[in-house]
């Protein structure tokens, strides 16, 4: 972990000419590699140094503008650890640096930020803060001026959400007319690329933060349930079965995106090469069991069914654990501004003084930052662990011995099937006879894996339909002598 700097001393690096390019070459690193953590710590030490010498500004002006960008670009890749005043201030004021990062997927990074935010109401009216700060957004998203109710406009961010209205009004808009705006309007269709893609990236992002997280379609999750006995997730407020295990997960999820490239590429000629490398893609991905009938769609009617309200309804039963959560997470995210270093011992104390709630958060902060791996795995944490988690595993395993299991754990401290039992037990101990809440932060964790594409560390817990609960997967030894999760 990472211990805030000497901003003195950041300030005379900023004085010799060659730590800028070390600076954007740490950046592009940080970018590349995904590196969440690093990312927030960046912005914030160079932004502490300006607020700790408040006269460079002024005296190296030029510097101060080139590291201005830095800053922007690695608190977007740190949306997940901002404040929610500071990321309503990213899509106010600097959303156009948003562009300047190769790929950027504002979903991925703005979902695990909401994920943090509970109960839902508050998510919504957190969602309508965004919104807003987008309608006031002055930064300017394209170079020619366009016209709104018969006036010519600067191209803001601003203006160009109240184009959309002009033309498609003020109401939620179908994804249909969204697309027929982008492809017939006359003021986009003179566009360049580079500010088209701006155009549909943000308003489409707007339209999509409409839907409010109290509803199956407005939630930012996707639920594992079990549907008497069918294994799958809820995706928009539809159950969707899943046939395959994680590595073919990863497998589809390749094709499922090259498929939707092509379709979101524009016209598919009838015998052309994007038609022929479609069709060959469908082909490949039936292997799998998955029906590909209809545009934009891998999943056909017959795979899906729409599930009832009691998901949603297990989802809010369990609001007031969610709401401690948060309020927990505030002051353990300001103690790891304050003292990184100290993340390790906070887990163990918690565990030590069965806080369940703090527990959970320290374990959402820990996924958050992508550490959950390099956390669990540390010895001095699994050690103290290994007394309580072991016997709680032995119980359920009757094949094989105490002594055979903790050298399963120590010979690959960093397996994934590890960390997710570890993750497990220490919940199941901490949470003791609340179970099911035990297993409804696993999905929350869970949540946060998807977004960050960890997809090693899913299949912890899911939603039984048929008991109206969240449960735990179980642990149970292969016959190939490996310990698994199903």
């Amino acid at each position: 972990m990472r211990i805030k700097a000497d901003t003195d001393k950041i300030l005379k690096q900023l004085g010799k000419p060659d730590f800028l390019k070390l600076l954007d070459k740490r950046l592009s690193d940080i970018i590349t590699f995904d590196e969440i953590e690093n990312a927030f710590w960046f912005a914030l030490n160079l932004e502490q140094t300006f607020k700790d010498h408040p006269d460079f500004e002024n005296n190296r002006p030029e510097i101060y503008k080139k590291v201005q960008p830095m800053i922007k670009k690695a608190r977007w890749v740190a949306l997940s650890l901002l404040s929610e005043d500071e990321v309503i201030k990213m899509f106010k004021s600097n959303l156009m640096a948003m562009f300047e990062i190769q790929d950027y997927d504002i979903h991925k990074y703005f979902d695990s930020r909401l994920l943090i935010i509970f109960p839902l109401d508050i998510r919504d009216e957190f969602k309508d803060k965004v919104r807003k700060a987008i309608e006031e957004n002055k930064e300017l998203m394209t170079k020619e001026k366009i016209k709104i109710n018969k006036e010519m406009k600067n191209p803001t961010t601003g203006n160009w959400i109240s184009h959309m209205h002009s033309v498609l009004g003020i109401e939620d808009i179908p994804l249909f007319k969204l697309i027929e705006y982008f492809f017939q309007d006359s003021d986009i269709a003179k566009l360049e690329d580079n500010e088209r893609r701006k155009i549909e990236t943000i308003l489409k992002f707007y339209e999509k933060i409409k839907m409010s997280s109290q509803t199956l379609e407005g939630m930012e999750i996707s639920m594992p349930v079990d549907d008497e006995g069918r294994k799958g997730e809820i995706v928009g407020g539809y159950f969707q079965p899943l046939k395959y295990n994680e590595k073919e997960y990863k497998k589809i999820n390749a094709i499922y995106k090259k498929i939707l490239a092509i379709e979101k590429g524009g016209v598919i000629e009838a015998g052309g090469e994007k038609e022929l490398e479609k069709e060959s893609l469908k082909k490949e991905i039936k292997k799998y069991g998955i029906k590909t009938e209809g545009k934009s769609s891998i999943i056909s009617e017959e795979q899906t069914k729409p599930i009832d309200q009691k998901i949603e309804e297990a989802y809010k039963r369990n609001t007031p654990l969610l709401k401690k959560i948060k309020e927990d997470e505030v002051n353990i995210i300001s103690k790891i501004k304050e003292s990184p270093q100290e993340i390790n011992s906070m887990l163990i104390k918690m565990f030590k003084n069965e806080e369940a709630e703090k527990l959970s958060a320290t374990l959402l902060v820990i996924a958050r930052l992508g550490k959950t791996k390099e956390i669990m795995s540390d010895m001095s944490v699994k050690k103290i662990f290994m007394e309580e988690v072991i016997p709680l595993l032995k119980k359920q395993i009757t094949n094989i011995s105490e002594p055979e299991l903790i050298d399963k754990f120590k010979q690959n401290t960093s397996d994934p099937i590890h960390v997710k039992i570890l993750i497990k037990y220490i919940l199941s101990k901490i949470f003791g006879e609340r179970e099911e809440e035990a297993a409804f932060v696993a999905t929350q964790l869970e949540n946060i894996f998807s977004v960050l594409e960890q997809q090693e560390y899913l299949g912890l817990a899911f939603y039984n339909m048929k008991t109206d609960k969240f449960e735990w997967a179980n642990v149970k030894m292969s016959d190939q002598g490996d310990l698994v999760m199903e």
